[in-house]
């Protein structure tokens, strides 16, 4: 009988861990991942030209390889 509940709870325990990676699979699949990491990492541009770390040419030069990746991304087939 306690195998049963061992075996249950651990069963319970890999649910919850291993949930969260099939959601991330699922995003990457779809492609929606792709638009969140451009404007996350945009806003982090966007600071850090705010902020000074870096300067206009530098900033536009990130946006510019950003925008690059994006569309690279987005040009690949999503299941082959």
């Amino acid at each position: 009988m306690a195998i049963w509940l061992i075996l249950i709870l651990a069963l319970g325990a890999g649910r919850v861990v291993l949930w969260p990676l099939f959601r991330a699979t699922a995003a990457v699949v779809s492609g929606g991942g792709d638009r969140w990491v451009y404007r996350d990492r945009s806003a982090e541009i966007d600071c850090d030209r705010a902020e000074g770390f870096i300067d206009a040419s530098e900033a536009k030069a990130a946006s510019v390889a950003l925008a690059r990746r994006l569309l690279a991304a987005v040009d690949q087939p999503l299941l082959d």
